[in-house]
């Protein structure tokens, strides 16, 4: 079945390109590739999210349409391909799940009846796909963890969350780059800088990269915090 993007204007020289719902799996690969497609074709930015695109441009030189019927185009043309992210890369980032670096761990572990050792190899296990960037700069939204781990986000979020923590979000996964209000499930923690604007890195993350945690003690946590 070829997909179909749904067009919503979003003003003069905008437009919200939507892919149908449930979101599937492969649409951040799907929204990678419309999103270079959509530069190529003149827009002046682009902003993909879970299952939509924005697209802005010059109206002088576009109107939606022109965009619209373009993409279409495209997905027909493609209607058989093994969607894939040219350039994307695997980012391994190392988590300790120890002691106050992982404060909902153990409320994590309880709500699902499993042990904290399961929820930790649950969350190891799977190697996340980046379906997109946002809520502060250098986030990640990362899907999706194992049903049997996916944890609803508190009720009353946290004021601050350290830099680094690893959180759960109903079945999103991410790292908080900066220090920052929160109410995602904190599991973790990383000490590898995410968001080094005075080093020119903004973020390690491009739409449809691949993420793997890695596990490393307390102990490993402070000697990498020192590098």
């Amino acid at each position: 079945m070829t997909l179909t993007l749904r067009a919503v204007c979003a003003g003069e020289d905008a437009v919200m390109f939507y892919l149908p719902e449930p979101v599937a799996k492969n649409y951040p690969v799907v929204l990678a590739n419309l999103a270079k497609q959509a530069k190529k074709l003149g827009a002046i930015d682009v902003v993909p999210a879970y299952h939509s695109l924005l697209v802005t441009f010059n109206r002088r030189d576009h109107c939606a349409d022109d965009f619209h019927v373009a993409l279409n185009a495209y997905l027909a043309d493609n209607e058989h391909k093994n969607w894939r992210v040219t350039r994307a890369k695997t980012i391994r980032i190392p988590v300790c799940y120890e002691g106050d670096f992982a404060p909902d761990l153990a409320s994590v572990s309880k709500q699902h009846g499993l042990s904290e050792t399961a929820v930790i190899e649950r969350h190891l296990a799977n190697c996340y796909r980046v379906c997109c960037l946002g809520f502060i700069p250098g986030f990640a939204f990362l899907g999706y963890v194992d049903d049997s781990i996916a944890t609803p986000r508190h009720t009353n979020p946290r004021p601050l969350v350290a830099g680094g923590s690893v959180g759960i979000a109903g079945k999103q996964t991410g790292v908080y780059p900066t220090d920052s209000p929160g109410g995602w499930n904190i599991i973790g923690r990383t000490p590898q800088r995410l968001y080094a604007p005075e080093k020119g890195l903004i973020s390690c993350f491009g739409l449809g990269d691949r993420v793997q945690f890695y596990r490393i003690s307390a102990d490993e946590f402070k000697v990498w915090e020192n590098k």
